[in-house]
């Protein structure tokens, strides 16, 4: 194979990796609605559980999973928007310089979360000219180093949004359940 082809390859892999991410990060919005949409009906969700414990403190079977289903959703979700640092430590072998990415260029401070304090870059224009690959063979390490990166921060959010999916499944069957329970016995406890 030409190296013309493989740095073909690896170009359009890289973006549709890329791609891949943003589809998932669009997703865990999408949970996180899920998720968080119970917040506003608390109130209503305390009083249901008072009286299905009232009726029965077997119904902790069901409430208790409602409970940790949504926590485990919750924590997952969390994970999915945390940003994953240093990606290439998980990349066995030589590693290229990382110009691709080029996450070395600026050093952030605490401060830097709040203001825009004077950032320099921690080297030259000349310096980081150096650091580009210079043959075709370097190239393509750089890009596979890339690849490589991209696909274990893929596999992380996949990982992380399928578990946050499989748990959000999880509390809202629970809780259809229970609340179709309230629902029966809520209104047979009020009428009898």
């Amino acid at each position: 194979m030409k190296n013309s082809q493989v740095l073909e390859f690896l170009y359009q892999s890289i973006a549709d990796t890329q791609a891949t991410i943003k589809a998932v990060d669009v997703k865990v919005g999408f949970l996180f609605l899920i998720t968080f949409m119970p917040l506003p009906g608390l109130e209503v969700i305390f009083k249901a559980s008072d009286v299905l414990l009232g009726v029965s403190l077997w119904h902790l079977l069901l409430l208790v999973p409602v409970l940790l289903f949504w926590l485990c959703a919750l924590v997952s979700l969390i994970s999915c928007t945390i940003p994953i640092s240093k990606p290439g430590s998980h990349v066995r072998g030589d590693k290229p310089s990382g110009s691709f990415y080029a996450g070395f260029l600026f050093r952030m401070n605490f401060i830097d979360n709040f203001l825009n304090f004077p950032i320099k870059s921690e080297i030259s224009i000349g310096e980081f000219k150096a650091s580009l690959p210079s043959t075709e063979d370097e190239l393509i390490s750089e890009l596979s180093f890339e690849k490589m990166k991209l696909a274990y921060i893929r596999q992380i959010k996949i990982k992380r949004a399928a578990f946050c999916a499989l748990m959000t499944y999880g509390w809202v069957i629970f809780g259809v359940i229970a609340w179709v329970i309230f629902l029966v016995q809520g209104e047979s406890n009020v009428n009898g």
